[in-house]
């Protein structure tokens, strides 16, 4: 007599049941996926700003001539975020802004180079020229939103171009409006949610991913 028994196989209910399952796990991890795309992108932008940093200071004592780090701040969004861009340039021969003393601050066009462009959000970014560049972009979701004293008073805010200025000598000077002077200064990288990081940019040449204690987080 031939035994009656279950085929094998899911029946419809649980494959619907193990479809939930994998739901409610996705559903689940990728708020915590989320957090840590936008912590790789935020120390991937703040590790950029460290590097054309750290290469102005280099290029600008081994070339004997100033070179300019230029931070242009932004807001941020969810998609479409501007974020942000980081130019490197270099001084052409001659003048005084050589030695980054007396016309270093003055951003003429016809003064510098640009050497290197890098955009955070977006494609495309226009240099100190007004030429325009294809770039590598580093997503939505961050920007470079301020740049704060130690004590975490804000020196400037969203949609403002700073310079730095690297001399041959690794000391480092900057541009806020007309003034061109520097003590010291920490450069927000933001994320769309969580705490910031910062970029720590001195007189002296340090340059340094840090956080900043009294800074907005």
């Amino acid at each position: 007599m031939k035994q009656l028994g279950r085929n094998d196989g899911f029946t419809l209910v649980e494959l619907m049941v193990v479809c939930l399952i994998i739901v409610i796990v996705t559903a689940s991890a990728m708020p915590s996926l989320l957090r840590t795309l936008v912590r790789n992108r935020m120390a991937e932008v703040a590790q950029d700003v460290v590097n054309q940093a750290l290469a102005a200071r280099s290029l600008a004592t081994r070339n004997g001539t100033c070179y300019r780090l230029s931070i242009t701040t932004s807001d941020l969004k969810r998609n479409g975020g501007t974020g942000g861009t980081i130019e490197l340039a270099e001084y052409r021969p001659g003048g005084a802004a050589a030695q980054c003393t007396g016309n270093a601050c003055d951003n003429d066009a016809a003064d510098w180079n640009v050497v290197r462009i890098l955009s955070v959000g977006e494609d495309t970014a226009t240099d100190s020229d007004g030429v325009t560049h294809n770039v590598r972009s580093i997503g939505d979701d961050v920007g470079i939103t301020g740049l704060y004293d130690r004590d975490g008073n804000e020196l400037a805010g969203k949609g403002v171009q700073l310079h730095f200025y690297f001399d041959p000598t690794g000391g480092v000077k900057m541009k806020l409006g007309s003034t061109c002077d520097f003590g010291q200064g920490f450069l927000r990288i933001e994320p769309i949610e969580g705490p910031s990081r910062y970029v720590y940019i001195s007189a002296g040449g340090t340059v340094r991913y840090t956080n900043c204690v009294k800074c907005p987080h």
